[in-house]
């Protein structure tokens, strides 16, 4: 394993950038154009391997969200089915359209319940902070003009 202290010496093509050859012996220019090409090929290489990245997590969030759709739909039936039984069992002691009233009003009665408590959290000032900061924005303009 010979190695000469020429073939290490980038100067004289060796070493590092060696594939790129000399550097002595090529103008300025030359050089700075061969620099552009190789940040631009390296720039597209780099798209090329965000989009196959971005492609590639696409595709497994879009089996994610499937399967989720997929999961609650079956806890929905789940529910539904839930309540069935419900409606069968209170039906035993109460005439059936009476079970089924009753379980429907305690399903209204929750969904209620739940509605008025996400209204009460609904955002009543959006962009507080923004129009704040606005607003100190606008004094300070009237202040520098006076």
């Amino acid at each position: 394993m010979s190695s000469s202290k020429s073939e290490d010496n980038p100067a004289n093509g060796g070493g590092v950038g060696a594939g790129l050859g000399p550097i002595q012996g090529r103008s300025t220019g030359e050089l700075l154009h061969e620099l552009k090409t190789d940040v631009l090929e390296l720039s597209r290489a780099q798209i090329e391997l965000a989009k196959a990245e971005l492609k590639e997590t696409f595709q497994r969030e879009t089996r994610l969200v499937a399967g989720l759709g997929i999961g609650g739909i079956c806890a929905l039936i789940f529910l539904n089915l839930l309540l069935v039984a419900l409606i069968l069992a209170i039906a035993s002691h109460l005439p059936g359209w009476l079970a089924a009233l009753i379980v429907a009003l305690g399903v209204a009665a929750i969904g209620g319940a739940a509605a008025a408590f996400g209204w009460s959290r609904r955002v009543r000032h959006p962009f507080e902070r923004t129009r704040r900061t606005l607003q100190e924005d606008a004094q300070w303009v009237r202040e520098r003009r006076t």
